[in-house]
């Protein structure tokens, strides 16, 4: 009897230690609505509540020292809340309209994740360079061996210490292809592992300036600081060693603009150190804590922060204002979604009639459809007709690429370099269609590309088109292969078209297209936020409109 009374005593621990590692489920929380709020340690975020997902999972960044979190569920009706610390699993239930649950779990983490394995990394590195071998479209540009540069890689993935390591170890090597339209994205699985410093930057000259901040680090930092140094090493050196090598962009201006927006992105338990100069020559180090995000909003979601500078703000796609001498500023943002943007762009139509002329602006439309470029072309050119894109696209075959080991005119199939040309077709404008016959401009820059360059492509060679200002595009457009199924949710693409100048057939490979009118920017310009390329624009036009 003893050692059945023992037996039953170490069955009965057991299930207590496994209890209290997973909740029963007893915790409730009602809600009428998928978004409500999560608080953590007063810091508020909204978060959507996802029964389809089960766990449905929300991760806690978590200090690793043993303090705890308070965390937050709050709903418009109920509330409930926990103390959570690195490695706790809390479960509850999620009520949704009395009809639907999701089964919910808190996860406490610090440690960035570690659960690809090595075969899953050199398989993913295969895939990719395989695909990109033989449907990446500008290989016959590269000054550098592929293979070669796969076998290199090889150890390097396999050396990665952790999944974000890992997927950067992928962006690396995808980014030397020097394509906006190949790369590799993680879906956003390490975010809660990442966050910001509250302060906005710009370039000039491969200068960096602060551009705006928040009040939490007002006397930190100054708006119009030139920061010179991060973590030690000169801008240029920080730049060129921790952000330029994992950014995929055609062209260097594209890939300087892009860098601004991730420069003091990172791992939320690492610091920054940012050296800076303010225009009295004054030189502080100050240490920041990425913490932007995750302190941006307070327990009703609002931002808890006054932004002083110049201020970042989000538009429609369609945004449409007027000069006081009736010039109309459609700043055009997205080419999507296709139908939507052109049921708002036809809308806009009998306002635009009105006008006396009209800038488009697309620098920071960064592409969608090229159908909606289609229908804002057949309005703003006099001819009855207009070409599409031309292209070209590579050929694989496997039958010639064995002739060309042998046969001299098959060699070409061999060595992976043959492509197929598509030539343009003829896109005509139907009587019906009102055209826009006043002066026009169009505002172009380092943010414009893809469908909002297939735009420009169309539009460059047409004789009488509106006048392109500002300075050269991104660079990038084409037809990106996706590669789905990456570990975590992540993806690739692959470029697999090269569009071409439909009139000249001039290929468009890696370099932006060149405005009519250049206007550069000056630092002022920059910390005023002064438009000096949109009031050029609006001169030239006034002009045209008293001849």
């Amino acid at each position: 009897m003893k050692n059945v009374s023992k037996i039953i005593s170490i069955v009965l621990g057991s299930l207590l230690i496994l209890m209290s590692d997973i909740s029963v489920g007893q915790e409730y929380l009602h809600t009428n609505e998928r978004n409500i709020f999560v608080v953590v340690n007063d810091n508020g975020i909204r978060w959507r509540v996802s029964p389809e997902i089960n766990p449905d999972r929300y991760h806690v960044f978590c200090k690793n020292d043993g303090s705890t979190n308070r965390v937050e569920f709050i709903s418009g009706i109920d509330s409930t809340s926990f103390t959570v610390q690195n490695h706790d699993t809390i479960r509850f239930s999620v009520i949704l309209r009395e009809t639907d649950t999701a089964y919910t779990e808190v996860v406490g983490v610090h440690s960035l994740p570690s659960q690809i394995s090595t075969q899953e990394k050199l398989y993913y590195l295969g895939l990719i360079w395989s695909e990109s071998k033989y449907n990446f479209m500008n290989i016959d540009q590269l000054c550098f061996d592929w293979d070669s540069l796969y076998m290199a890689y090889i150890d390097v993935v396999i050396q990665t210490e952790n999944d974000f390591d890992y997927y950067r170890a992928l962006q690396s090597f995808v980014a030397q292809l020097n394509d906006g339209h190949t790369s590799v994205n993680n879906g956003g699985q390490f975010a809660r592992f990442l966050d910001y410093i509250p302060f906005t930057i710009d370039h000039l000259d491969q200068r960096v300036f602060v551009t705006s901040i928040r009040d939490d680090i007002a006397g930190r930092i100054e708006v119009g600081a030139e920061i010179i140094s991060v973590n030690g090493k000169s801008v240029i050196d920080f730049l060129e060693d921790d952000i330029f090598p994992y950014i995929s962009t055609s062209t260097p201006d594209h890939k300087w603009a892009v860098a601004m927006n991730s420069f003091t992105y990172g791992y939320r338990g690492e610091p920054l150190e940012v050296t800076w100069k303010n225009s009295n020559g004054t030189v502080k180090t100050v240490v920041f804590e990425r913490n932007g995000e995750s302190t941006r909003y307070n327990r009703e979601g609002e931002n808890k922060y006054q932004r002083h500078g110049v201020q970042r703000v989000f538009k429609p796609n369609l945004d449409l204002t007027y000069t006081t001498d009736s010039i109309a500023v459609l700043e055009f943002n997205r080419f999507h979604p296709e139908k939507e943007t052109i049921s708002a762009f036809l809308q806009l139509m009998p306002s635009l009639q009105k006008a006396k002329g009209l800038i488009i602006d697309i620098r920071n439309n960064g592409g969608g459809s090229t159908g909606v470029a289609h229908e804002v072309i057949k309005r703003i050119i006099r001819q009855d007709w207009f070409l599409g894109l031309a292209a070209e696209t590579r050929i694989n075959d496997a039958v010639y690429k064995a002739m060309g080991f042998g046969y001299e005119e098959y060699k070409p199939y061999y060595e992976n370099r043959v492509y197929r040309q598509e030539d343009a077709d003829t896109i005509f404008i139907a009587d019906t269609i009102e055209r826009l016959d006043y002066p026009i401009a169009i505002l172009i820059g380092v943010n414009t590309g893809s469908a909002a360059e297939d735009f420009l492509l169309m539009l460059y060679e047409i004789e009488e088109r509106p006048l392109l200002i500002g300075t050269p595009t991104a660079g990038t457009t084409g037809a990106p292969l996706v590669i789905p199924g990456l570990p975590g949710g992540g993806f690739a693409r692959i470029c697999a078209r090269r569009c071409k100048y439909p009139y000249s057939l001039k290929p468009f490979v890696n370099e932006g297209i060149q405005p009519d009118i250049h206007v550069f920017r000056t630092v002022e310009e920059i910390l005023n936020g002064e438009d000096a390329a949109l009031n050029q624009a609006i001169d030239i036009l006034s002009e045209k409109i008293k001849m």
